[in-house]
């Protein structure tokens, strides 16, 4: 019995960290701002996913058509750094699912 609290505990540890880490990204931020959440914690799977697709479409490569080449380049960044912070957060959200269970 003891040890299933440890091992929560742990958990709940290391995912704190983590979450220090994910808020460092600039653009998980956006995403939580877009999802108009204050915290990690208040985040689900569904405002990861309305949230993304709503930055996708400013920053996907093909609305960048009447933009300058620099511009263009620097959207095409954006859009892989939206992507990674999407990772991110689904990886995070599903650990999140792990140590609750436990």
């Amino acid at each position: 019995m003891t040890t299933g609290v440890k091992a929560a505990t742990l958990g709940s540890i290391s995912n704190h960290i983590s979450e220090n880490k994910i808020l460092e990204n600039k653009k998980v931020r956006e995403i939580l701002n877009k999802a108009r959440k204050a915290t990690l914690r208040e985040l689900t799977g569904e405002d990861v996913k309305n949230a993304f697709r709503f930055l996708a479409l400013k920053y996907h490569p093909d609305k960048q058509a009447d933009k300058s080449d620099e511009e263009k380049k620097i959207a095409l960044e954006d859009m892989k750094k939206l992507n990674d912070a999407r990772e991110m957060l689904e990886k995070y959200l599903k650990d999140r699912v792990v140590v609750d269970v436990n």
